[in-house]
């Protein structure tokens, strides 16, 4: 038996490892085949390769004879792991490819066989989803194929349901990928019932077709359910939201008219505009002297004529007129004072508007010398304060042409004047800038229940 020395059975193993370390290759591909037509992501990993180093890799692709496929875009993981995209042509040719790699420092390497483009199956429609709806109904129908390939070439061109001689083309459709699109329909309130064949034209696929696919049902009786809010007062400005059911509201020439009555009172919005062919809003302004009650809720479409809600909405007498707040609610004898006047149910700028404003103490008055009312329940009025007014609490009142006078008592509390203090010295030695001056003043009545914690003097540098 031959018998090697130990020392050359360890030369030779190092040798070995030292020639396998050294081995740069391409090992695998995952996934390893795809269809014609197809969109990828492939994993692919090397070994002892250097993805990373250098300026890194620079291409992948796909060879089959004269035949290449270029990744359209790929990305190392580390130096051995890298993802790369593929776009598979529709008449790429069948069979074994060989996968080439290049980087800055491996140069290029090649794993033979490592990919399989196969047929494509029949492109066919599989379903659309949803796949009814009614008369008259604007929705989007997610459209699944397969083997299909919506986005490439020149994409899709055309999508439409067909029903015997009756068409309902798509007014705007976009592929999500090779096998999905999406396509919005505007169904007519006068089209056929029934089952729909569903047809996609595109310009690798040309004209598929899933027959029966989608269905149009009858609409419903169309009617109004409700409106939101249901109520107001003689006198208000409102929007009300109006709900139909199988309505049109957004169809043909839309909505001509909203309105409420009650026996031979009318009340026409004087601006409305649909949401959709099921949601109206309209603008009312209730007349102050409008009947009481319930009122029927009409609207009048193109399509839908005019549908009423039977005493839909209520009309309430309003609270009685009267001021709520005002603000400031107080001032000072000898002082001006501007106050913001806000109302309830009031019609301070109707008819012929506000006419006084005042503040009233037993027999004696103050009338402002200005005010202005900006809505029907907000004024802002400007008051001088006598210097001998009478402190304390005060009535105040407004007169309009529409509620009469109204009065909220003890809303405005006049205090006693408060005097400004008075300097009283400074000890100044002329000449002496750049030397400190004291200056002293008196208390006032602006001190109020602090008199203790004011400083009645301050130094200040004297730079004249």
């Amino acid at each position: 038996m031959l018998r090697y020395p130990t020392w050359l059975i360890a030369t030779f193993g190092l040798l070995f490892s030292s020639l396998s370390a050294q081995i740069v290759s391409l090992t695998s591909i995952d996934p390893d085949n795809a269809a014609r037509g197809d969109n990828l992501s492939v994993y692919i990993t090397g070994q002892g390769t250097n993805f990373i180093q250098g300026s890194g890799v620079t291409d992948v692709w796909f060879t089959q004879g004269s035949s290449t496929i270029f990744s359209y875009y790929f990305w190392p993981g580390s130096n051995t792991t890298l993802t790369a995209d593929f776009a598979i042509p529709i008449d790429a040719p069948l069979g074994l490819w060989d996968l080439s790699v290049n980087n800055s420092v491996d140069g290029t390497l090649t794993l033979a066989d490592a990919f399989t483009v196969n047929p494509a199956g029949t492109p066919e429609i599989i379903s659309v989803e949803p796949d009814s709806a009614y008369q008259g109904d604007n929705l989007s129908v997610y459209i699944i194929g397969q083997a299909t390939n919506f986005a490439q070439g020149s994409g899709v061109t055309n999508v439409w349901f067909v029903q015997g001689s009756s068409t309902l083309t798509s007014y705007y459709f976009w592929p999500v990928s090779n096998t999905t699109l999406t396509a919005d329909f505007a169904i007519p309130i006068y089209s056929p019932i029934g089952l729909w064949d569903l047809s996609v034209n595109s310009s690798v696929d040309g004209t598929l077709i899933l027959t029966d696919a989608f269905t149009i049902n009858p609409a419903g009786t169309p009617e109004i359910i409700s409106v939101e809010p249901d109520s107001a007062y003689q006198g208000d400005f409102l929007p009300v939201y109006i709900t139909g059911l199988y309505t049109h509201f957004n169809q043909g020439t839309g909505v001509t008219d909203a309105w409420f009555s009650q026996g031979s009172s009318t009340i026409f919005s004087y601006s409305f505009w649909p949401g959709s062919n099921t949601t109206l809003t309209a603008d009312f302004a209730i007349p102050i002297d409008a009947p009481t009650g319930l009122w029927d809720l009409s609207v009048n479409s193109s399509i839908d004529g005019t549908l009423t809600l039977t005493d839909g909405f209520r009309i309430y007498v309003p609270p009685p007129p009267a001021i709520v707040a005002v603000y400031p609610d107080s001032g000072y004898q000898a002082n001006p004072l501007f106050v913001s006047i806000t109302g309830r149910h009031t019609n301070f700028d109707q008819g012929s508007g506000t006419t006084a404003v005042w503040l009233e103490n037993g027999a004696e008055v103050i009338h402002a010398l200005d005010f202005y009312a900006w809505g029907w329940e907000y004024i802002n009025a400007y008051f001088s304060l006598p210097h001998d007014a009478l402190t304390g609490l005060w009535d105040l009142s407004i007169t309009d042409a529409v509620d009469g006078t109204l009065t909220l008592v003890d809303g405005i509390t006049i205090f006693a004047f408060r005097a400004a203090p008075a300097i009283t010295g400074i000890s100044d030695v002329p000449d002496d800038q750049g030397r400190w001056v004291h200056v002293t003043w008196d208390a006032s009545e602006f001190d109020g229940d602090d008199a203790d914690l004011v400083q009645y003097g301050i130094w200040e540098l004297d730079l004249d």
